[in-house]
């Protein structure tokens, strides 16, 4: 874990599994049909979607690193800023549902 704690743009590609996994994010805040969150899906990098296994999910704390950032406009600052303003209560409600779950909230990744 890496301890990366802001949002990163769609777009963006990021090393998973200790730095030998790239991943490139689709979207963020996913709320599965179990009611886990997720800070990020995404697919590899660079093959991308190739069916519905090919979705991986996972939070900040499971990025290695960044190896690139997506495009940024004013669209995409304006939408990383209200991410950034519901960044506390994502996390608890992120805590929540991972202890309705009977998990803990460990920013470990999955596929889906």
């Amino acid at each position: 874990m890496n301890g990366h704690n802001e949002w990163l743009p769609i777009g963006s590609v990021v090393l998973m599994d200790g730095g030998s996994r790239a991943v490139t994010i689709t979207g963020c805040m996913l709320r599965e049909e179990s009611g886990q969150l997720w800070d990020y899906v995404g697919v590899p990098h660079p093959q991308g979607w190739s069916g519905p296994g090919s979705l991986m999910v996972f939070n900040r704390g499971d990025i290695a690193r960044v190896v690139a950032l997506g495009y940024m406009d004013p669209d995409g600052d304006r939408f990383l800023a209200e991410l950034d303003a519901h960044d506390e209560e994502w996390r608890q409600h992120r805590a929540d549902a991972a202890a309705a779950h009977g998990s803990v909230d460990t920013d470990r990744g999955a596929d889906v």
